[in-house]
């Protein structure tokens, strides 16, 4: 699997897929499609896990949707990096010198210690503040927003085409 890739996630991107922004879900959906398939597994920091329940435009989330979530964040592609005290001492770190905002600090701090256990390709996030800080902070792994390393391309069976029935689009979480 030489294909095979590590992708920090920051909470905006799981954020922008839950709740379906326009021009990103997409992106993320395809990305998550790639993570299914066994392609590509995404880190992110067990402060995500709080930071989603704050998603763009949408009132509290429900018991139902509560369970969703604790549901989505199970697969076995995700891997969590808990924010424990020498993760959080060094976000503190980031702060200091380089003025990031105290939750991208987080994730920052938690993308550099996952990387010390395997090779991280990218740090992805819709936050341009943190977007912004790519190559300034002396961390060798490239923050962008999310993209695909390589487009998918999609046949679609002839019989699947003329019945007009969707393909799954797994994985996927409802409101």
């Amino acid at each position: 699997m030489s294909d095979f890739r590590r992708y920090y996630w920051d909470s905006s991107v799981f954020c922008s897929f839950l709740s379906e922004e326009e021009g990103r879900f997409q992106i993320v959906q395809d990305l998550l499609d790639e993570a299914h398939a066994g392609r590509i597994e995404i880190i992110t920091s067990s402060f995500s896990l709080v930071e989603v329940l704050n998603l763009k435009g949408n009132e509290k989330i429900t018991e139902a949707q509560e369970v969703q979530l604790t549901t989505f964040f199970e697969y076995p592609f995700i891997k969590i990096v808990n924010a424990t005290r020498d993760v959080c001492e060094f976000a503190r770190n980031y702060v200091w010198r380089h003025g990031m905002a105290p939750k991208d600090a987080v994730h920052m701090a938690s993308a550099e210690f996952a990387a010390k256990v395997a090779p991280i390709h990218s740090i992805f996030s819709w936050d341009s503040d943190f977007v912004n800080l790519n190559g300034k902070t002396g961390m060798k792994i490239q923050i962008s927003h999310p993209f695909m390393h390589q487009g998918l391309l999609r046949l679609e069976d002839s019989t699947e085409a003329e019945s007009g029935s969707p393909e799954p689009g797994e994985p996927s979480i409802s409101n």
